[in-house]
């Protein structure tokens, strides 16, 4: 909790003005020493009411006085669990927010044992509200009857995540302000760009969506565009947010040598530059951008419109980032708890997609492999071909795998690209959704395992141990319709092979 100092009515009803007044009252009523204070169960209403209420002023001071005695605190968590849980329920929902949970949505039962036992969602959220909880959008109504544990976090708006590097690099950078003055000064030295590849986009988008200069100062060198490797700002982070609302539009060379002028507009809660009819010009770093007043043909631009509202689409997809990082670092805990279990040894996997790639996917390879008597290899380089290494998943499925008539679980849609003869056609389909990369693993290889078009490459691979015959096997039983899918994977196999980081292991080839 936060204590923070205060005004002179802080005084006039601090902590220990009110224990003492309500102590005073209560010794009146029935005779409690010293030793008794707070101990006594409060089961007269009045009593109980008025505990309550000294409780709840406390706690309101808490979160809005620096300087507040500890042993105040202390004592109003003491009389706290003298009320019966049975009692504190029967306060409205804002007061039990106010009771157990902390500023920042955390649960907190103070040590009271009935509350812990019986304090439901719904007790501290009216029911038709949606919440995030352990940031997940979910509906109270259908979750009323959820006992909370310790924890647990619930708010009304998403929780800002906790990164791993967040403080350390804010405490090196103060701000965006400082952060940017580094880049045009020339200060950042390797150090520095190590904590600043951790920098979550939610960060950048957040504070830099009034400030575009800022951004553009960090991430437009020159006219080029350059994420420093911060894989989460490349992912996130659009010309919409680099530039500011009054520049319509831009000219965007490519680094094949493409160029395409685009129209500043918005497609669902992004905004960006749009080049005719309506495509989104992406930047991944390399491209090279310049202002300019008009295309060279305007009449091509006129279904493109600007928001009408930018600074709320903005807020709007900045939530999404920070709710999307706030469930990927539940499931980076996820898996840690996973492998560890799994005998694989303990793990910190890395917010960076593309650092954490390699070691959360051998790990979870060789666990599958050895599961289902599957190579590991062809799991593994399946999983890194699919998704670029780790930087390009969608619903966590790792192994494009469709969703299919008979499948039950998660699904969602997503354009990929399917060979005809000697062309590639992009197409809409859907795929299994999976709730973190062991799942999708696990999903791979019963799959595999299950599937009858299948079963001889499985059988085959039992009885020899062929990693390469069995990626053979299952390309001709139709798992991929690229021609070179088996001199692909077995190539990304490769390069971490040469890199020495697959040791005692046959090299797959190709």
């Amino acid at each position: 909790m936060c204590f923070r100092a205060s005004n002179s009515d802080f005084f006039a009803r601090s902590p220990r003005f009110v224990f003492k007044n309500l102590e005073k009252n209560e010794t009146l009523e029935k005779s409690v020493d010293d030793s008794q204070k707070f101990d006594r169960p409060a089961t007269d209403s009045n009593r109980w009411r008025r505990r309550a209420g000294a409780v709840l002023d406390t706690f309101e001071s808490a979160k809005n006085e620096k300087n507040l005695n500890q042993q105040d605190f202390a004592d109003a968590e003491k009389m706290l669990r003298t009320i019966p849980a049975e009692k504190l329920l029967k306060l409205n929902s804002k007061k039990l927010q106010k009771l157990f949970l902390d500023p920042d949505g955390k649960v907190n039962f103070h040590g009271h044992a009935g509350i812990s036992q019986n304090l439901k969602l719904g007790d501290i959220f009216p029911e038709k509200k949606e919440i995030f909880f352990n940031g997940e959008k979910i509906s109270v109504r259908e979750n009323s009857d959820k006992i909370l544990t310790e924890s647990d976090r619930a708010t009304e708006k998403v929780s800002k995540p906790k990164s791993e590097i967040a403080d350390e690099v804010w405490s090196d950078f103060k701000n965006l302000t400082s952060l940017a003055k580094l880049f045009v000064d020339g200060g950042m030295t390797e150090k520095l760009f190590q904590h600043f590849r951790k920098i979550p986009a939610s960060e950048f988008l957040e504070q830099g969506k009034n400030q575009p200069e800022l951004l553009q100062q960090i991430f437009v060198k020159n006219g080029t565009v350059d994420f420093h490797k911060n894989v989460r700002a490349e992912q996130e982070i659009g010309l919409g947010d680099l530039f500011p609302a009054s520049q319509n539009f831009l000219k965007i060379t490519k680094k094949n040598g493409e160029v395409f002028e685009g129209k500043r507009s918005f497609k669902k809660n992004k905004i960006g530059y749009f080049a005719p009819p309506k495509m989104y010009l992406e930047i991944h770093g390399g491209e090279k951008i310049e202002e300019i007043s008009a295309p060279e043909f305007p009449e091509n631009f006129s279904k493109i419109q600007p928001a009408a509202d930018e600074d709320a689409l903005k807020t709007q997809f900045s939530e999404e980032v920070r709710d999307g990082e706030v469930r990927e670092q539940k499931t980076r805990a996820e898996i840690e708890q996973i492998l560890k279990t799994e005998g694989a040894g303990a793990l910190e996997i890395s917010s960076d997609p593309e650092n954490r790639f390699f070691p959360v996917m051998e790990r979870i390879s060789k666990i599958v492999g050895e599961k289902y008597d599957l190579p590991w290899e062809v799991i593994f380089g399946q999983a890194a071909l699919e998704t670029g290494h780790g930087k390009h998943v969608v619903g966590n499925n790792f192994f494009g795998i469709k969703s299919g008539e008979n499948w039950s679980g998660e699904s969602f849609s997503a354009q990929t690209k399917e060979q005809n003869g000697q062309n590639f056609v992009s197409e809409i389909a859907a795929f299994r959704g999976y709730q973190n990369p062991f799942e999708s693993a696990i999903g791979y290889a019963q799959f595999i395992t299950k599937n009858a078009r299948y079963a001889d490459a499985v059988r085959d691979y039992r009885k020899n141990h062929d990693p390469q015959q069995f990626l053979v096997g299952i390309k001709s039983a139709g798992y991929a319709t690229d021609a070179d899918y088996v001199e692909n994977v077995s190539g990304v196999y490769a390069h971490y092979f040469s890199d020495g980081v697959f040791e005692n292991t046959d090299k797959m080839t190709a």
